[in-house]
């Protein structure tokens, strides 16, 4: 359900600002907004954030090392700790925003970022070394050759991938050009082209520039900061360099991940209390104010307004005014979301929140999906065998990180998903497929391999008692929220679907349809005037396709118990029996697990799509009160 809120005002003396915060903070259930979505402020011409210069430009030199710790935080890689004692800590007082603070983090913040991109920086040097390596590797020796010679020298060429004939061209320019006084020698051929060295007369260089290289052959250009006096040297240079660099990078590395262990909890905890000490800061951009006086507005759940109006005039005395009312209907859409249920039913909270919390004033089908999730996933597994599988992955994802919320919620989810499938896996007289009869068992409530036909019957029975409910509550929704012709096009669906049964029921009877067939062709005409025309014709019978969709709870199980089968033949098939176990192990872990993600994908899509479509409000606002 959701929890009911009240928007919340306070008013008071302008110098009594932060002292209120600081209260709101410590009372830890008033979620602030800003005062332009409040009906009562926004058109007050009120000016809006509390802040004196100096606490203006502390915040934002807050906001900014902030930036810089978590950009440290990333480039220091996970190691075990160290000590702290090397580290210049712990800051004085702690004192988050005290002028010392802020040195200590920036030039530690700093240090790091500088180390990090200093590697960044040789890494890249490496990278277009190598890129070099890898086309004239091949010919080192003929380098070293060219270098130590003052007669001949050295170039190398590119030919892009597209010119084909290029390698040959220049060939033919170089023979007419120096007489066959020169030497090219290819190497291999890339995804972009090709390279090559061309070793010539070094009195003839500036001609050869000139007239072979720079049409279809491209000289190579080599990095800058290698230039020598020749493209040998500048070559040779380059590929000594690579050590060097190599070796560099090697204790940059070293000291950063020395840096890591001495700073890395340590600015975690900076990051974490400089956030704390400035969240008051940016509460403050909510408050609307005059010369004299300031307001701030929120929200706060039903049952904690007692409360939070006590500790006020506790707190103060009677120097701050509250101003308590319930949200109008206008105001839905801004006011914040709590789900609050069961605790059975909790952990399918989560699945809404990756959908979308419902917005304030609808409705949450948690409830109802807590026992519609297990119940399609069941339909669709059905097995006890892999059911007890389920189960004990649940138990051990319960008992693995108890204090891990998202494991734990998965294990509450998986749990009644595996009590459903052990549950109709009875039914069905499966365990880990055909061995429920092999072993001898009691013969099956419902094979649903031979009562294919009723078993989609059935499915689709489920499905329009889903749908129908679901429109349902879109009546109830539409009513609620005052939007009379969306609740009499969701009551006319739920007559058009409960009219159904009668027509089918009448048909198959020999009775005929009947008079059964005006009941719908009312519910639809009356449907046709309460909405938008085309809209009418277009979703109606989209409503019955949703209906037949619920169909895949008998496909998708169908298919995984025929792939069962086929993993217990292999025991009967004749193969080796030290292949034919192995061979069914496998088969069983491959349906086990596609068994159990395409019935938790279907069954949520069921929801998300088919059910959520009539009645769901989404676009719901987390409630996230100053803490």
């Amino acid at each position: 359900m959701l929890i009911p809120m009240k928007r919340f005002r306070i008013a008071g003396s302008k110098g009594a600002a932060g002292k209120l915060i600081k209260g709101l903070y410590r009372f830890g259930c008033f979620h602030v907004t800003s005062p332009s979505t409040d009906p009562a402020l926004k058109d007050t011409g009120m000016d809006i954030g509390v802040f004196s210069e100096e606490a203006a430009e502390k915040f934002r030199r807050s906001e900014s090392l902030l930036a810089d710790i978590q950009a440290a935080l990333a480039a220091l890689p996970r190691t075990d700790g160290g000590p702290p004692e090397s580290c210049p800590w712990p800051v004085p007082g702690n004192d988050w925003l005290s002028d010392e603070a802020f040195q200590v983090l920036y030039s530690s913040a700093g240090e790091i970022m500088d180390v990090s991109r200093h590697i960044d920086r040789l890494q890249k040097q490496i990278d277009e070394i190598l890129q070099y390596r890898k086309m004239y590797e091949e010919f080192l020796p003929l380098i070293e050759m060219v270098v130590s010679s003052a007669n001949v020298e050295l170039i190398g060429v590119a030919f892009p991938k597209e010119f084909e004939n290029a390698y040959q061209d220049l060939e033919e320019d170089l023979e007419q050009i120096t007489g066959g006084a020169f030497s090219i020698f290819r190497s291999s051929q890339g995804e972009a082209g090709g390279a090559a060295l061309v070793v010539y007369p070094a009195s003839m260089r500036e001609k050869i520039m000139r007239q072979a290289v720079g049409k279809k052959a491209r000289p190579v250009h080599l990095p800058k900061q290698y230039s020598r006096d020749t493209f040998a040297s500048t070559l040779k240079c380059l590929f000594e360099s690579e050590n060097e660099f190599h070796a560099e990078l090697e204790k940059e590395c070293e000291r950063l991940t020395s840096l890591s262990k001495e700073r890395r909890d340590l600015l975690l905890t900076a990051f974490e209390g400089l956030g704390l000490a400035i969240a008051p800061l940016r509460t403050r951009h909510f408050l609307a104010h005059s010369s004299s006086a300031f307001w701030i507005t929120g929200w706060v759940p039903e049952k904690e307004c007692a409360g939070l109006q006590k500790f006020l005039e506790e707190e103060f005395s009677g120097a701050v005014l509250m101003y308590i009312l319930p949200p109008s209907r206008e105001e839905y859409e801004d006011t914040p979301v709590e789900l609050r249920n069961v605790p059975w039913a909790r952990p399918f909270e989560r699945l809404l929140r990756v959908y979308s919390l419902p917005q304030y004033g609808t409705i949450d089908p948690t409830p109802v999906m807590a026992f519609t999730v297990p119940l399609f996933f069941g339909l669709i597994l059905g097995d006890l065998g892999y059911a007890a599988l389920l189960a004990g992955i649940g138990y051990l994802l319960k008992r693995s990180r108890p204090h891990d919320s998202v494991l734990q919620d998965a294990a509450a989810i998986i749990m009644p998903c595996a009590v459903m499938s052990g549950i109709f896996g009875v039914v069905y007289g499966e365990f880990f497929g055909k061995l429920w009869g092999q072993l001898g068992l009691p013969p099956p409530l419902w094979d649903r391999k031979e009562e294919t036909v009723h078993m989609l019957y059935i499915v689709i029975l489920v499905g329009w008692g889903h749908v129908m409910l679901g429109s349902g509550l879109g009546a109830w929704n539409g009513w609620r929220l005052g939007f009379a012709g969306k609740a009499v096009e969701k009551l006319c669906d739920v007559v058009l679907l409960a009219s159904l049964p009668w027509i089918v029921l009448g048909s198959w009877s020999g009775a005929g349809a009947g008079w059964s067939v005006a009941v719908p062709v009312a519910a639809f005409i009356v449907k046709l005037f309460a909405g938008k025309f085309m809209e009418v014709v277009t979703e109606a019978p989209k409503l019955f396709s949703n209906i037949l969709s619920y169909s895949r709870l008998m496909a998708l199980g169908l298919a995984s118990i025929i792939m069962a089968d086929l993993a217990d033949d292999l025991l009967g098939s004749g193969l080796w029996i030290g292949f034919a176990i192995p061979a069914l192990v496998l088969m069983h872990a491959l349906n086990f697990a596609i068994g159990v993600l395409s019935p938790a994908i279907q069954a949520i899509r069921l929801h998300y799509v088919e059910f959520f479509s009539q009645f769901y409000s989404p676009r719901g606002i987390p409630f996230s009160p100053l803490k």
